[in-house]
């Protein structure tokens, strides 16, 4: 979806005055009726982010009389959209506490600061052109107002260069920055923070249950899912863990192998049923009544969740079946209260529509949980 108004269509020839109209989404299909029928229409697309043309695209073709003239239209890519994100770990070990980006090009200069809080820092989007050079630096700094990243560098952007990488050298070791050019475009900026390294889950809180779909508006076991979250600053290698029913760990179910997990990711396990699971498990059953969940990597704990549907002043875990609106809604943590997860009443049920086609469930699977406090 883009902002309102912000494609605009025009529609010209010879013998009629220019037409414009706008859609607020490029995946929609514009109606516009009463058009003139005529050969050697000039059929012009742009969209705008903020003032900037970022996509356009023209054809030449004929309107016929009496029919709807279905017209594919090619947008190109004049301008980047790039937005830059942190993700630190869940206790912000490397205490990142303020930070500052400049971005130049041309003769224009943008100067942004760091926004957000654990563990999703990120700077504001900056419009880009594409086929020129940028440079960028960028600063931050820790809790006494020290400084303790910063770095610089040029790049050129453009279609045909999908993704860059800028290696960022801190004042105690390297990071690495990603930048990847998507076809809206839009860039996305990842930032590897350093001491992060590949390894397997080996303490509590490396890893956290942080959504699941226990009722999904169907019956039997399909469309159901578990949510976890990799809190750490590495990459989680998952093929020693498990999922149990119980703390004993004597009804595990599904090694989960092969899996890895990026720090501040979020993954969706599923059955085959969930087109959006990033992960299939085979035999682990999610029932509506109560349950335990335990993950364990080498016979480590590294997260525990218990939750069951009696509606009652001992379970402030919101209840997805307690009324027939429920159904269909997951429940769900932000990230702001990990530290008090265990206490239900942090936790809500599922509010962004899900669409599954034959019907909707209701959550924000891969995505942090937006609750009311």
């Amino acid at each position: 979806k883009f902002p309102e108004d912000s494609l605009q269509i025009t529609i010209s020839g010879a013998d009629m005055s220019p037409r414009n109209t706008s859609w607020s989404a490029i995946s929609s299909v514009l109606k516009m009726a009463g058009t003139n029928p005529e050969a050697n229409r000039f059929i012009e697309a742009r969209v705008f982010f903020e003032k900037d043309t970022i996509l356009m695209g023209s054809i030449i073709t004929d309107l016929e009389v009496g029919l709807v003239n279905t017209i594919t239209l090619a947008l190109v890519p004049l301008m980047g959209v790039v937005k830059f994100s942190i993700p630190v770990d869940l206790e912000n070990s490397l205490d990142i506490q303020r930070g500052a980006l400049e971005v130049s090009f041309d003769n224009e200069i943008v100067e942004l600061s760091l926004k957000g809080e654990v563990p999703n820092f990120y700077f504001d989007p900056v419009i880009v052109p594409l086929g020129r050079e940028i440079q960028v630096q960028t600063k931050f700094y820790n809790s006494v107002n020290q400084l303790i990243f910063e770095a610089q560098d040029q790049k050129t952007l453009s279609p045909e260069t999908p993704s860059l990488l800028i290696e960022l050298q801190s004042l105690l070791s390297y990071f690495d920055l990603k930048v990847q050019l998507e076809a809206v475009p839009e860039i996305a900026g990842v930032v590897k923070l350093p001491l992060s390294k590949l390894r397997e889950p080996n303490r509590k809180g490396d890893l956290l249950f942080t959504e699941l779909m226990i009722k999904p508006g169907k019956t039997g076991n399909d469309h159901k899912w578990v949510e976890i979250y990799n809190g750490s600053l590495d990459t989680l290698l998952l093929d020693n863990c498990k999922i149990s029913k119980s703390r004993t760990g004597a009804e595990s179910v599904d090694y989960l192998l092969g899996l890895r997990i990026n720090p501040g990711q979020f993954v969706v396990l599923g059955k085959d049923s969930v087109p959006f699971a990033d992960y299939y498990y085979q035999d682990l059953e999610l029932v509506g009544t109560r349950q335990s969940l335990v993950l364990y990597c080498d016979n480590t704990v590294i997260d525990s969740i218990h939750y069951y549907t009696t509606a009652d002043s001992l379970n402030p875990f919101p209840n997805p079946t307690s009324t027939p609106s429920n159904n269909g809604k997951s429940i769900q943590v932000p990230l702001r209260h990990f530290a008090s997860r265990l206490d239900g009443s942090v936790w809500c049920a599922g509010n962004e529509l899900i669409d599954m086609g034959e019907w909707q469930m209701w959550g924000s699977p891969g995505a942090d949980a937006n609750c009311e406090d």
